[in-house]
């Protein structure tokens, strides 16, 4: 998880994302949520990089494991999502 385009670092964005994982968001949904919710550039882009079977897993629900990236490449992808702060 992180950025692809220039982002603000505010410490209260993890605080957040750890709330909304704690209530059953998935990680990527929780990631995107605090993003949202702490970046304060037009057109921040936060992107959750991850294998495609885990795109929506959370702490009480999660995939099997993986098969390594090195191994199965084509079994991942990444997700972005355009931040516009209102």
């Amino acid at each position: 998880m992180g950025f692809a385009s220039v982002m603000y670092l505010d410490s209260n964005e993890g605080t957040e994302y750890g709330h909304y994982i704690s209530i059953g968001r998935s990680f990527k949904q929780a990631f995107f949520d605090a993003a949202y919710n702490h970046q304060i550039y037009s057109d921040t882009v936060a992107r959750v990089m991850g294998a495609i079977k885990s795109e929506n897993d959370s702490y009480w629900s999660y995939s099997t494991d993986p098969d390594p990236w090195l191994q199965h490449p084509e079994e991942y992808d990444y997700w972005d999502r355009v931040i516009n702060p209102t």
